[in-house]
This record gives C-alpha cells, sequence and structure tokens, in this order.
C-alpha cells in the first residue's frame, strides 16, 4: 500500500504517511510513505503516481487530503469533493500547503484505491477538534484511520 498525504506542510505531510505507514504495516504487508519512495518533498500528479506504483508495485493507494482541499472551477469539469478521481486528473493545488493548526475543526477524506483498476474502494470523513499542535491532530488522525481500516475488513491478512 502506497500511501499519500497531502495535509499541511511537508512535515506534516511526512509525518501524517509515516505514522499511517508504521500503524499499518503490522497488518497489512507493506505499507509505505509516499515521500519516502518519491524523494524529498515529492510532487503529487498522475504521471509521477503511475511511475511509483509500476515500479514498486503498489496494489493500493491510500490518499489522505483535507477536505475542500481540492478547488471546484480551477480546471472546468474536474470532479471534485465526492467525485474526486485521483487517477483521472491532476490536482495541482494538492501540492501546496494547507494550514491544519489554526482551525477549530478540521475534517480530512480518507480514500483507498485499487491500483488494479485505478477504482476508489472505500472512503472516509474523519473529523479534528481543537488539537494544541499538528503533531497531535496527526496521531490521532493516523489510529483512527487505521482502526477504521481494520474495523471494515479493508486489509488484507
Amino acid at each position: 500500500m502506497l500511501i499519500i498525504s497531502v495535509a499541511g506542510d511537508y512535515e506534516s505531510r511526512a509525518l501524517m504517511e509515516t505514522s499511517l505507514a508504521s500503524d499499518l504495516s503490522d497488518s497489512s504487508g507493506e505499507a509505505a510513505a509516499y515521500f519516502t519512495v518519491v524523494g524529498r518533498r515529492p510532487l503529487l500528479n498522475r504521471t509521477k503516481l503511475e511511475t511509483t506504483i509500476l515500479s514498486r508495485g503498489f496494489d493500493s493507494v491510500l490518499l489522505i487530503r483535507q477536505k475542500g482541499q481540492e478547488q471546484e472551477g480551477l480546471v472546468a469539469n474536474r470532479p471534485v469533493g465526492q467525485k474526486f478521481d485521483l487517477f483521472g486528473y491532476d490536482y495541482d493545488e494538492l501540492n501546496y500547503a494547507a494550514s491544519i493548526e489554526q482551525a477549530p475543526a478540521i475534517t480530512f477524506v480518507t480514500e483507498l484505491y485499487s491500483t488494479a483498476d485505478n477504482k476508489k474502494i472505500w472512503s472516509i470523513d474523519t473529523i479534528s477538534f481543537d488539537k494544541a499542535s499538528a503533531t497531535e491532530l496527526i496521531n490521532e488522525q493516523s489510529a483512527t484511520i487505521a482502526e477504521q481500516l481494520r474495523t471494515d475488513d479493508i486489509l488484507a491478512r
């Protein structure tokens, strides 16, 4: 499983990816953080994503983004929100930092995609309230997402 986080600045993105990779590796085989596979401060686009998947043989991609981080109207007719399409379009705005520390409530969208057919197979929205730091928020989100994947019996055995 390839884990991609697009929330916050580079440090928070890396922390989210490594936290989830650690939380999921014990029960789902190998889970890898995008930045460790692609390199420091990696941009997310379809070409780089497809190359990464093919070169390492990932069978799934777990994408975590802040709700509303993609911008409707930036590209004509590009799906956003629930119809977000990781494999069909580039979402360049996801490569720019989004504040995750200063909001009283932040909602994250986590989507799991199968790389065999590039289809979304699972999704969850999680919300976090009044965290003292980005690290606290990320640790809570990582644990919540990993637990829900286990609860929904999504992870390989």
